[in-house]
């Protein structure tokens, strides 16, 4: 069960106060523990919060506040309950994801969504005995610096926002919330190539990410035969290089991206050698049977 996903509310309530939700996740560097921190603020007399089933807690919380509840152990296979004189509360778990919340592919990325279990008509992220749930949600997501965010989707109107490493959403009386956040370890120049080794031979910062990548020999034709590879995927296979040039369109993501001169053969004056033209910058890329050279294009 997802940490803090289920909120009950005492049935003593206070429409007319704010419910102010904050849910905070940081993603260790494993991408699939986390810790979380959680803030509720209101007007209500007591809270009601679930504690996973095993589970005290002096063994579930790394912070609680107020430090004055009391615990129930429920006829319950799920979990327990917690109760807070007040109507704030504010703690820090940590915990992983579990199957049914997130999804690893063959190619590394991390897919977590929200799980869709129904209790009392209410799932997802949500606020019970409220008609328009919590006033103000603020759901945050921190991913270590070597991750990167691939999409984000929720299934309630509001304002997404991105910063580096740091996704939030930002919702105004809303309930019922199921997340689709999706990441995965930020693609980097690998140092080996299809056993070849790999030389970065230049960064090139570009504003745009379709640019065109021009390709030609500098020095006399001698059949060279190359293929380009673009973060991992190639774009081009089995190009003769001559002096005349050769366009390809590029497809960037936005931030690093690699791009690998992979030599077919080693035409009659080794190695391998094209002039790879992006934007306004021309450079000279090597490549033999045994190592080859790359740029990285930096999309800002």
């Amino acid at each position: 069960m997802t940490a803090f996903a289920l909120i009950f509310i005492s049935l003593t309530t206070i429409l007319a106060q704010p419910k102010v939700l904050e849910r905070i996740y940081m993603i260790k560097s494993d991408g699939v523990s986390y810790r979380q921190y959680n803030s509720f603020r209101s007007g209500y007399p007591s809270l009601d919060f679930h504690i996973p089933k095993g589970k005290t807690p002096s063994n579930y919380y790394q912070y609680v506040f107020p430090n004055d509840y009391s615990f129930q152990k429920l006829d319950n296979q799920y979990f327990d309950l917690l109760n807070f004189d007040g109507g704030d509360y504010s703690a820090i778990v940590e915990l992983d994801f579990e199957a049914d919340e997130l999804k690893i592919d063959e190619t590394g990325l991390h897919t977590y969504k929200t799980p869709k279990k129904e209790i009392n008509g209410h799932y997802g992220v949500y606020l019970g005995k409220e008609p328009l749930g919590f006033s103000q949600l603020a759901y945050i997501w921190i991913i270590p610096e070597d991750f990167e965010f691939v999409s984000y989707d929720v299934n309630r109107e509001g304002e997404w926002v991105v910063r580096d490493n740091s996704l939030s959403f930002f919702g105004y009386n809303v309930n019922d919330l199921i997340f689709e956040i999706k990441y995965r370890k930020k693609r980097t120049t690998p140092t080996v190539f299809k056993e070849r080794k790999v030389k970065v031979k230049k960064q090139i910062a570009l504003s745009s990410n379709s640019p065109v990548l021009k390709v030609r020999d500098t020095e006399k034709e001698d059949g060279d035969i190359i293929s380009i590879s673009l973060n991992g995927d190639w774009i081009a296979r089995g190009l003769h290089v001559t002096n005349r040039e050769v366009e390809i369109a590029l497809r960037l993501r936005k931030g690093r991206n690699y791009l690998i001169m992979y030599a077919e053969n080693e035409g009659e004056i080794p190695p391998n050698t094209a002039a790879m033209k992006v934007g306004l910058q021309e450079v000279i890329l090597n490549s033999s049977k045994d190592s080859s050279e790359a740029l990285e294009l930096i999309v800002n």
